[in-house]
């Protein structure tokens, strides 16, 4: 198995926001980016990003702020915000409480 330097989780580079999953009935790991569309947010696959991804690009409490503030969704589930602490955080109370 080869190792990879990012743990399941969120990360932001320069190339973007990633989600970093493993692969179901596997233990390999995957990366998937943040897509936003008309201004609608989706996570899609990206190819070979797991292996560029490091501990020290996890993604900031302030990155997603900003996006809670621009989008209105959060940002690991990216379902809609409908509180104004959450909006204002940019991540739901429960992904706040499993990823932060």
């Amino acid at each position: 198995m080869a190792k990879y330097l990012a743990p399941e989780g969120y990360y932001h580079n320069a190339l973007g926001i990633f989600k970093v999953v493993t692969n179901q009935g596997s233990d390999r790991r995957y990366a998937k980016k943040l897509t936003i569309t008309e201004g609608v947010a989706t996570w899609e696959y990206a190819p070979g990003a797991v292996t560029k991804l490091q501990i020290n690009t996890k993604l900031s409490e302030e990155v997603a702020a900003q996006f809670g503030a621009l989008y209105g969704q959060c940002i690991c589930c990216l379902r809609l915000l409908d509180n104004e602490e959450s909006i204002a955080l940019g991540i739901g109370p429960v992904c706040r409480a499993k990823y932060f």
